[in-house]
């Protein structure tokens, strides 16, 4: 009996083992990354993949975000008329966020900022931003295109102790006409 037992328990924490590795690669399998569109083109615009309208932007500074499979993605950009305005062919890689300038019209800045909480005092500062001018790039940003929030506590779900010195360092992306 003691023989049987022994067994059992190794069984089972092979099994629980096996099944932890298997949820922990499934998540990582449907973990998509993200494409954040963004239209400052003065037009409507159609987007299609694999001959279906995959985004619609109905007006100058729509941003759709949407997740894609990895690998090549080949898109075709109409306006309203049906006209073909651009052929765009984008190579996705894992997990990570990317942008796509329809026509090269924005220019990105992409920054730092360091949030410091001091007994209890959250603030943060900015460091320089390095100018991007692509239509189709990778980011690392912490927040894309939406400002980042003033203190630790706003985007943090486990936030330091107020009593503790703590010092974190996000990135963020955003527009050249975007002024915080």
């Amino acid at each position: 009996m003691n023989k049987f037992l022994k067994y059992f328990i190794i069984f089972c924490l092979v099994a629980l083992g096996a099944f932890i590795f298997y949820v922990q690669l499934k998540e990582a399998e449907n973990k998509q990354p993200t494409v954040y569109i963004d239209n400052y083109s003065g037009s409507t615009v159609k987007i299609f993949r694999k001959d279906e309208i995959w985004v619609e932007l109905e007006n100058e500074s729509s941003l759709v975000k949407k997740d894609l499979k990895q690998g090549t993605h080949i898109l075709f950009i109409q306006n309203l008329e049906r006209n073909s305005l651009d052929t765009f062919r984008m190579n996705i890689r894992k997990e990570n966020n990317y942008v796509l300038n329809l026509f090269g019209k924005m220019t990105y800045y992409e920054g730092k900022v360091t949030y410091q909480t001091k007994l209890g005092k959250g603030n943060n500062e900015t460091f320089e931003e390095r100018e991007i001018i692509k239509s189709f790039f990778q980011t690392r940003a912490d927040f894309i295109l939406e400002r980042p929030p003033n203190t630790i506590e706003e985007w943090s779900k486990n936030p330091p102790y107020k009593w503790a010195n703590a010092k974190m360092n996000k990135k963020y992306l955003r527009r050249k006409n975007q002024i915080w």
